[in-house]
């Protein structure tokens, strides 16, 4: 996964000027224990270009380090596609889920970081070198600097922008956006792809799971085998021969689960996050349309505040007590709040222009940004499937390797009555085979040597969903 944007960004140009990164996050290491655990992670960078040309260096960060990394970014560059990173996962007690959790961890980071450095101008952030170089304590120091002026500026880009689309089409229609309706279908569509592409890694999540029970299943029988082995003397090297080959297929079944979970469960989740990037994106360009609006806002009541108090100066009639109450409130002579206003007038149209040319640099950058995401998109979709249907291949023809190592065997009567081989091999099919291979094999009241086909079918269904996998291979290339 973590390679996949970097292969895609190496096909584009880079101009000779440009600081280039390679990161690599290795090494996790695991502090203290309980509640109060946390891991740091090392980061090797290679570094090239710039003014201090070619260097390497290593620090070790936090996982609310790399957070606060994306924080400062989004809030630096609001119009750029800035990566989202996954939500935090608790670290489990000590076994193999924790080091399975910890190697996702590491993957995720990884992809982080290759896309950040992969991007034309994220990687010449100031930020970017601060993270891969500074040592712990100054990276603190500069944590805590920047923490108020991120903050204002996060809660600034992540208003509603709903409200900006109504003010918009109604009291501000004169507000010209040529690019309205496109970036507004652009959002509809990355909501509905991020919901869908979430769907996917639910469901296969579900798979992996599935998976995994399947091969604790394969494993579980090895004993209740080792046991009949023992008991049945007429077929105990058959026996011991099949407990050897569900131990085999229970392994392969546990690796293969180990691997959909990176080559499958962690690319869709990076899809997912992906489309939470570019929906943030198309919201970002939708804050900055709303602070074209509110300045509008602004100056049309200093305006129509101008006009009154100019009227009131050339009115000719007797002031009213309140009239005069206010006055004498205010402090200021007419002619005082004429000129404060128009000063204000003044900054807010001023403010008003620089807004809208930053609202339109935004949607600018914006749809180069959005054409960005579709390739990058379309790239790893393609790279998913092709990763997917090659590692299914292999799968299905080492499980139909390992079943036909054992096919000879048990196709013997003489040494595996066909009566013994229903009952154990229905542990077996039970688990993986169709009802319609079940009822074709026990319907009578005894097997028949004529049955032991099933067996081939079991191995002829895992070589046909390795010529499927084969198929869908070629169709993803194509």
């Amino acid at each position: 996964m973590a390679d996949l944007s970097v292969a895609y960004e190496a096909e584009c140009k880079t101009d000779e000027a440009r600081v280039e990164y390679q990161v690599m996050v290795v090494n996790p290491e695991k502090h203290g224990q309980g509640i109060a655990a946390y891991l740091t992670y090392e980061l090797r960078t290679r570094m090239k270009g710039g003014a201090f040309g070619a260097r390497e260096f290593a620090v070790r960060r936090r996982y609310n380090d790399f957070i606060w990394l994306r924080n400062v970014l989004a809030a630096s560059y609001p119009h750029f596609l800035v990566p989202v990173l996954a939500e935090k996962e608790k670290l489990p007690a000590q076994g193999s889920n924790e080091e399975r959790v910890i190697r996702r961890r590491c993957e995720q980071l990884q992809g982080f970081m290759d896309r950040v450095c992969g991007h034309r101008e994220l990687s010449q952030a100031r930020d970017v070198l601060l993270f891969l170089e500074t040592k712990v304590w100054a990276l603190e120091s500069s944590q805590a600097a920047y923490a108020n002026q991120v903050g204002k500026m996060l809660h600034v880009l992540r208003r509603d922008a709903d409200g900006a689309w109504k003010k918009l089409v109604g009291q501000f229609q004169e507000l010209e956006d040529p690019e309205q309706d496109r970036h507004h279908n652009l959002l509809a569509y990355t909501s509905k792809l991020e919901e869908h592409t979430t769907l996917l890694l639910e469901t296969a999540r579900r798979m992996t799971k599935r998976q995994e029970g399947l091969g604790g299943d394969l494993a579980d029988m090895c004993p209740t085998l080792e046991l009949l082995s023992q008991s049945e003397d007429e077929v105990a090297g058959v026996l011991a021969d099949a407990t050897q080959t569900f131990r085999e297929c229970s392994e392969r079944v546990k690796q293969q689960a180990g691997a959909e979970e990176l080559d499958l469960v962690e690319r869709l989740r990076d899809l997912v996050l992906w489309s939470t990037a570019a929906k943030e994106l198309l919201k970002n360009r939708e804050a900055a349309m709303c602070d074209v609006i509110a300045l509008r806002e602004s100056k049309m009541k200093i305006e129509k505040e101008y006009e009154q108090v100019k009227q009131n100066m050339q009115s000719t009639k007797p002031k009213t007590a309140m009239e005069i109450f206010k006055e004498t409130l205010t402090l200021e002579s007419p002619k005082e709040q004429t000129r404060k206003l128009e000063e204000q007038r003044k900054e807010c149209e001023a403010a008003s222009m620089k807004a809208e040319s930053r609202w339109k640099q935004a949607t600018k950058v914006t749809s180069q940004e959005m054409q960005r995401f579709h390739n990058l998109r379309v790239w790893e979709v393609r790279e998913t499937l092709r990763s997917y249907c090659k590692s299914q291949i292999e799968f299905h023809q080492d499980m139909s390797r390992i079943w036909e190592s054992l096919l000879p065997k048990v196709l013997n009567p003489a040494l595996f009555p066909p009566s013994l081989l229903s009952i154990y091999l229905s542990l077996f099919l039970s688990r993986l085979s169709p009802p319609s291979l079940l009822s074709l094999m026990f319907s009578a009241g005894s097997a028949s040597p004529q049955r032991l086909g099933v067996t081939i079918d079991v191995i002829a269904l895992h070589d046909g969903v390795a010529r499927g996998c084969e198929s869908g291979r070629s169709g993803a290339e194509a």
